[in-house]
């Protein structure tokens, strides 16, 4: 018999699920294996926090299979990681984007890509959460009708390329000028589609 595969969303059946596996390191394997199909679905909504826990998956199973860290260890890493992706926490997000799920994904793609152009955390954390709020709030200008998506926008172009459009200046006037970074108008235009790609999927 093929038992249906319980999504770790569904916490009480998933721990019932774990508890019935005998042996820590079993117990691990199942989590880290749901974990890691949960965020291999979830990844184009937030591909930064995504991929960085997805990251953290490998490592922690990498590190049990090398026996740097022990059965224990392993399964309340793992535990830890699959927390933190149910809950789309991540320590590393500032104050200001806390209560906003969807900016937060833009801050994720601004500070990826804004990596190697900024040395100073500090000044690469604000400019990006900036960012973020500032590319949301376009968003929410364009496609927005009474708090309420408009319906079918993302395939719209007159919106899309509108947007494109928007956060582009925002990047060259803002982000680019401003704060003297080496951004190439790719590099510039790869933010844009990248933040319009999560906003299809998570305003609707």
């Amino acid at each position: 018999m093929i038992t249906e595969l319980v999504n770790i969303f569904n916490k009480e059946k998933f721990q019932q699920e774990v508890e019935n596996t005998t042996g820590k390191a079993a117990k691990a394997d199942k989590i880290a294996s749901r974990t890691a199909k949960h965020i291999s679905e979830k990844m184009e909504e937030d591909p930064a926090f995504h991929k960085k826990f997805s990251e953290m998956l490998k490592e922690t199973i990498a590190d049990y299979e090398a026996k740097r860290i022990d059965e224990a260890q392993y399964l309340s890493k793992v535990q830890e990681i699959m927390n933190n992706v149910l809950a789309h926490t991540d320590n590393d997000i500032p104050e200001a984007l806390r209560e906003k799920d969807i900016a937060k994904a833009f801050y994720g793609l601004t500070l990826e890509s804004l990596d190697k152009k900024v040395q100073d955390n500090v000044v690469k954390t604000q400019i990006s959460v900036q960012t973020a709020l500032q590319i949301d709030e376009l968003i929410k200008q364009a496609i927005l009708d009474n708090n309420t998506p408009i319906i079918d926008w993302q395939f719209k172009s007159n919106i899309t390329g509108k947007l494109q459009i928007e956060i582009g200046d925002y990047l060259i006037d803002e982000v680019r000028d401003k704060n003297n970074i080496n951004l190439s108008f790719g590099e510039m235009d790869e933010i844009a589609d990248r933040c319009i790609e999560v906003a299809k999927l998570r305003y609707k």
